[in-house]
């Protein structure tokens, strides 16, 4: 095999799908990471219980907008009524 060369096999995994909701912005945002942390806790806040993923640049944007939105979901947990967030990072 030369090199640089990768040979990937497909695979396929059963199983089920499930719906999905995909939300886009409008505009351009200067600061993705805080618009991704602002829309993360108003659909945790508005939204009925679910799951939701968000897709960052690379690990540092992942690993600051972990940060941010764990500093946040902190400051909200005065509320006795503050939806909870499971942030899990990859």
């Amino acid at each position: 095999m030369p090199d640089g060369v990768l040979l990937r096999e497909s695979l396929r995994i059963p199983g089920r799908t499930f719906p999905v909701d995909s939300y886009f912005s409008k505009t351009a945002q200067e600061d993705y990471e805080i618009a991704v942390v602002k829309q993360a806790l108003q659909m945790n806040f508005n939204s009925p219980p679910g799951h939701m993923i968000s897709f960052m640049m690379g690990q540092e944007d992942i690993e600051s907008t972990h940060q941010a939105l764990a500093k946040k979901m902190d400051k909200l947990s005065d509320w006795n009524d503050a939806p909870s967030l499971l942030v899990l990072p990859m």
